[in-house]
């Protein structure tokens, strides 16, 4: 698995959807939950927004599979699926180290600005105890998604056998473009199978993915 770079040069559109992917961060992170509560019509609006985005992400995912479709068959053999993993984990890794800490950040900056008031009272101390709480998150993420690479390196054909048994709906040694696609595609239930078992998702992080989803259950049955 290459770096950052040279998996963007190998995998341009898989570049993209990440761009994507994180244009419909940037969207819903920016949102007031209660203010869309008290107007209905703004959240249907907004989820119109974010079906837009989902489809356009979905079109640079069906993209990225053609390009690493080397020999125009239609399909991903078990060469051409493995490429493609490593390009996908080295940018799946780069983006969230990227955006978990932007929203840290984010989050922090709100926190701090809602306790402003507070923080007045409490003197210095308050500020810079929050501030410290940032940084520990923060080293927290970089040595999760350390720790994330360095497992997939060590375990990288026997975690990219297992992501391609879980897109082989078929069982037929082949992957299919909608399976890949709907693997690209957050909660659905083969996003965070394909996720599992390259080692991006742990128990934990896949009870908090099904807690908030609300997308449909698409993908290949569990065999």
């Amino acid at each position: 698995m290459g770096c950052g770079a040279s998996a963007a040069k190998d995998a341009p559109n898989l570049k993209q959807y990440f761009v994507c992917m994180e244009k419909m961060l940037d969207s819903t992170g920016e949102l007031d939950a209660m203010e869309l509560m008290m107007d209905p019509a703004k959240l249907e609006q907004v989820e119109k927004d974010s079906q837009k985005v989902i489809e356009e992400c979905k079109e640079w995912a069906s993209k990225s599979f053609d390009h690493h479709d080397k020999d125009n068959s239609g399909h991903l053999d078990v060469a051409e699926a493995k490429r493609l993993f490593g390009n996908y984990v080295t940018l799946y890794i780069k983006f969230h180290e990227k955006n978990d800490v932007k929203l840290v950040k984010s989050q922090m900056a709100q926190a701090l600005k809602l306790m402003a008031p507070m923080l007045e009272m409490l003197g210095a101390d308050a500020k810079k105890e929050l501030k410290q709480q940032e940084k520990a998150a923060i080293a927290e993420i970089h040595k999760k998604m350390k720790e994330k690479r360095e497992n997939y390196m060590s375990n990288r054909d026997t975690m990219d056998e297992e992501a391609f048994k879980t897109l082989d709906c078929s069982k037929d040694g082949k992957v299919q473009k909608k399976d890949f696609v709907d693997s690209l595609t957050p909660q659905t239930d083969i996003y965070n199978r394909m996720h599992l078992a390259l080692g991006l998702m742990d128990a934990a992080e896949l009870a908090a993915e099904m807690k908030s989803a609300m997308g449909p259950d698409e993908g290949c049955p569990q065999q």
